[in-house]
């Protein structure tokens, strides 16, 4: 009788330790990098952003700023606030205007 109990307290305690556990890691933060906007078309045109297609594929798309915003924060590269920046997405769109594709065999 006294090892049913033993074994019953050991399962009990080993199972709250596993709930106490789980509740933990749910409540740790998601980690979300920021990019800078030169960055964050560089990452899209290479196709390190889910969602976005890389190479010439993102080139003939032709993504408008806030289009690419919006993207790179639902794939996590970005802060979700960083849609309401309008700075942010002013920058985006210089760096749109400017992107010239990386050529190797110049």
């Amino acid at each position: 009788m006294k090892r049913i109990v033993i074994a019953g307290f050991s399962v009990l305690v080993l199972s709250l330790s596993a709930v106490a556990a789980k509740a933990q890691t749910d409540s740790t933060p998601v980690q979300v990098r920021q990019l800078t906007p030169a960055q964050l078309v560089d990452f899209a045109y290479r196709g390190q952003i889910d969602g976005i297609p890389g190479f010439q594929r993102f080139v003939r798309a032709r993504y408008q700023a806030d289009e690419l915003v919006q993207q790179a924060a639902e794939a996590g590269a970005i802060a979700p606030e960083t849609v309401e920046d309008g700075q942010y997405i002013n920058a985006v769109r210089s760096q749109l205007r400017g992107f010239r594709p990386h050529r190797f065999n110049d």
